[in-house]
């Protein structure tokens, strides 16, 4: 892989170098070569600031429950939508991948949060099995989701957002 970094650094930066070999071991039918393969990096928590700058480097990110998603969503578009950082040629082409799907994640475990929270203090203050009753998620979101009559949005009660 020398030749890559000496001739070519810029491309060395944008090739994902154990996939890259994992394939040449699978494609040369070498048994077990998973344990020559550095383990792939665990994301830990980070502060949101953080989390944009190892987007950019193309680092992994992941949101986690306890996290204050509504701040790590605010700076995530912040970063994304200005023009010296999220917008710029430069970083956006790494960043903006990454950065939608670390949205989703963070709306997804923030939802999750939301619907446990709005569970454990079901009807009667006792846990709603959703194991038990699947529809039970539906009603609860369709319990917890309002539309704004004058704006026709779609707005989270706060009393399921725990607000």
């Amino acid at each position: 892989m020398g030749f890559l970094a000496g001739g070519y650094p810029q491309i060395a930066q944008e090739i994902n170098i154990p996939k890259l070999l994992a394939r040449a071991f699978e494609m040369a039918k070498i048994p077990d070569y998973e344990e020559f393969l550095p383990p792939a990096p665990e994301p830990t928590p980070l502060n949101p600031a953080d989390e944009n700058v190892n987007m950019v480097l193309g680092k992994p990110v992941k949101a986690f429950e306890g996290q204050n998603h509504e701040a790590h969503i605010q700076v995530l578009l912040d970063f994304a939508q200005n023009p010296l950082f999220g917008q710029s040629p430069i970083v956006a082409g790494k960043f903006m991948v990454a950065a939608l799907n670390h949205l989703q994640d963070h709306l997804l475990v923030w939802y999750g949060e939301m619907m446990k929270k709005a569970a454990g203090g079901g009807q009667g203050g006792e846990a709603v099995n959703f194991d038990a009753d699947p529809n039970a998620a539906v009603e609860m979101a369709k319990q917890c989701a309002v539309v704004d009559k004058a704006g026709g949005d779609s707005v989270w009660e706060d009393s399921c957002a725990g607000g």
